[in-house]
């Protein structure tokens, strides 16, 4: 089979990223970045709100029936307070670090927009193309990638993602500092997104929590996605990103 030129596959890179940007009406994609944007927070505050009011309707109604306990709905009624105060206090929240993971999803607010999240395997399909396709994906609109660390036991993820893996390792990306020279070298070549490493925490435990989070600091990563990491379990990272201003980043399932 005749090799595709690089700048040929990263240029079809770019317009498939363009045309996912504009076209998608996946009901992941959209869910789950939209999830994000703070002013959805409204939604969430009078969804939060609806199960108290129903439950102070259904006091009432008892209470008129049973010839009114005051305390009672005075209970109720300041614990619907209690719900509305909190939900206000979390939407004039700072978030995060005021890094370029915010600044993306601010101006996809900003334009009335979902933030558009790529993901692709550092070292995939070998190491020299890697810098290239994130640079293809900024091209194309992305306003966040994803970048993969190559584990050999990626048991969260689909077939093809596993299979991506098993080829950048043979390919020669199997390391945590391969994935960092990637980032520092699409930024040298100009890209801005923000990059959340994603993987397992395997390979970051053994390569030093610290130091990763030091080295992402330094090479521009932006934050982590472990996949196997459960919050409780994650308060080394958790610091050690406050320290170096990085995300920590967790799924909810």
């Amino acid at each position: 089979m005749k090799a595709v030129p690089l700048r040929t596959t990263t240029k079809v890179i770019a317009l498939f990223t363009h045309s996912l940007l504009n076209n998608c009406s996946s009901p992941l994609i959209t869910s789950t970045t939209t999830a994000l944007r703070p002013s959805l927070l409204t939604t969430a505050t009078s969804t939060l709100a609806t199960p108290a009011t129903i439950y102070c309707s259904v006091t009432n109604s008892t209470i008129a029936n049973q010839t009114a306990n005051a305390t009672e709905l005075q209970n109720c009624n300041n614990y619907t307070n209690i719900i509305n105060r909190k939900m206000s206090a979390v939407q004039s929240m700072e978030r995060g670090h005021n890094g370029r993971i915010e600044e993306a999803f601010a101006q996809a607010k900003e334009r009335g927009e979902a933030a558009f999240v790529t993901f692709v395997t550092a070292g995939f399909p070998e190491k020299i193309d890697t810098p290239a396709i994130l640079m293809a994906m900024q091209e194309g609109g992305a306003s966040v990638i994803e970048l993969g660390i190559p584990y050999t036991d990626p048991q969260a993820d689909g077939t093809t993602i596993q299979q991506t893996n098993q080829v950048a390792i043979k390919a020669g990306t199997s390391n945590i500092t391969d994935c960092l020279e990637m980032v520092k070298q699409a930024r040298s070549q100009g890209l801005t997104v923000p990059v959340v490493l994603m993987g397992y925490y395997n390979p970051f435990f053994q390569f030093g929590i610290e130091k990763m989070c030091a080295k992402a600091k330094e090479y521009g990563a932006d934050g982590f996605i472990v996949v196997d990491l459960p919050p409780e379990e994650g308060a080394v990272l958790a610091k050690c990103c406050n320290k170096y201003g990085l995300s920590n980043i967790p799924l909810i399932a």
